[in-house]
């Protein structure tokens, strides 16, 4: 999912300043996390972006100082499992991990090159491992 996300976010950035076609290069970071969350992968998803974020700066500000975050499900990402972390504490040291290229084709992240191992992966196989159709 962490990948998946990824490419959202460079398509969305590359997309919105109407880049040609390009490579992009980009290292994965890799933190442990170790902390107490609030759970919320039974509480029904609201699709408003407004309301949803509202209802993190109130678990935030309402958060048990031993809270370091909230756990929830990512319907557009074929309900993946996500962390949101209020507290910086409850994150290990970073470490470095694969090391990835983006080919954008002037709409969307077409392809994923993993220059570690080697493996190439097209962006529909990347989403429908999630079990997603995504649009782009």
């Amino acid at each position: 999912p962490a990948l998946a996300v990824a490419v959202l976010r460079r398509e969305a950035f590359l997309g919105g300043g109407a880049e040609p076609p390009l490579q992009v290069e980009m290292r994965a970071l890799v933190h442990r996390v170790r902390g107490r969350f609030i759970d919320l992968t039974e509480v029904h998803f609201e699709p408003d972006r407004d309301k949803r974020w509202a209802m993190g700066a109130r678990l935030y500000s309402e958060a048990e100082s031993d809270v370091q975050g909230i756990l929830f499900l990512r319907p557009d990402l074929g309900n993946a499992r996500a962390l949101t972390v209020f507290d910086g504490a409850a994150l290990g040291t970073a470490t470095q991990s694969d090391h990835y290229r983006f080919l954008w084709d002037g709409k969307a992240v077409r392809q994923i090159g993993n220059l570690t191992t080697h493996e190439l992966l097209d962006r529909e196989t990347l989403f429908a491992s999630l079990g997603v159709r995504a649009a782009a």
